[in-house]
């Protein structure tokens, strides 16, 4: 179901295709970096 395109494929239907785990990542990566903030934050004000 979640095929990988071929390097002929139009680069449309690629970037469609990676589109979903971009996303994902970027959400993780964010997400982590909130937490990494909110602890720094309640370090200093301790």
């Amino acid at each position: 179901m979640f095929s990988r395109p071929l390097p002929n494929d139009n680069p449309k239907g690629a970037t469609m295709n990676f589109l979903p785990d971009n996303d994902i990542l970027t959400l993780l990566s964010g997400a982590t970096l909130a937490v990494k903030l909110v602890m720094l934050f309640l370090g200093c004000m301790s």
